[in-house]
């Protein structure tokens, strides 16, 4: 089966399996490190990207010196060169510099989602909640709920829920046959 996804250079990488893309997503400092390197124009200095992480873990901006240290010595040594070797990202050490080359088939997989947004779980769920919600005063109020019978609730609730999971599937097509996704 092919690669789920190309470099920007247009080649696969040459043994990336879909279970070396989840072992290399497996650690959370890795996917900040991918999700920040997406959502950047242009390579990116290793100093830069170790602060970014470090403010994201610790949650403080800007963050400590010594977990921004931290963060630093193991990007350096564990983290950057395995995301270099799986061919995610090119790591001139030399230079402490970083550059993405994946395309946005990646992120389908980092489900990347800015903190003003909602996941697509946490919408669904958004949605049952409404559903219960519904049905709940309609319980509760009985016939002093008259103006909205139980069926066209419902249908349209199932039209909300289908329409949303048909947008999902495109996005998610478009994701894998490597069609570029707006930016807000």
């Amino acid at each position: 089966m092919p690669s789920p996804f190309q470099s920007l250079s247009g080649a696969a990488p040459d043994s990336l399996e879909r279970t070396d893309l989840y072992d290399a997503l497996s650690s959370e400092r890795r996917q900040i490190a991918l999700e920040h390197l997406h959502s950047h124009i242009g390579p990116l200095s290793v100093q830069d990207l170790a602060a970014y992480v470090a403010s994201v873990e610790t949650g403080e901006s800007p963050p400590p010196k010594d977990d921004q240290r931290s963060v630093h010595i193991a990007l350096h040594q564990t983290h950057l060169p395995k995301l270099d070797q799986l061919g995610l990202l090119e790591y001139d050490q030399d230079a402490g510099v970083v550059r993405p080359l994946y395309t946005d088939d990646v992120t389908a997989y980092l489900e990347v989602v800015p903190d003003e947004e909602f996941s697509w779980g946490e919408y669904y769920l958004g949605l049952a909640i409404l559903a219960l919600t519904v049905q709940l005063v309609g319980w509760v109020s009985g016939p002093a709920v008259t103006f909205l019978s139980a069926g066209s609730v419902t249908t349209a609730l199932l039209l909300l829920i289908a329409g949303s999971a048909l947008y999902q599937i495109l996005t998610q097509r478009r994701l894998i046959r490597g069609e570029k996704q707006p930016h807000q």
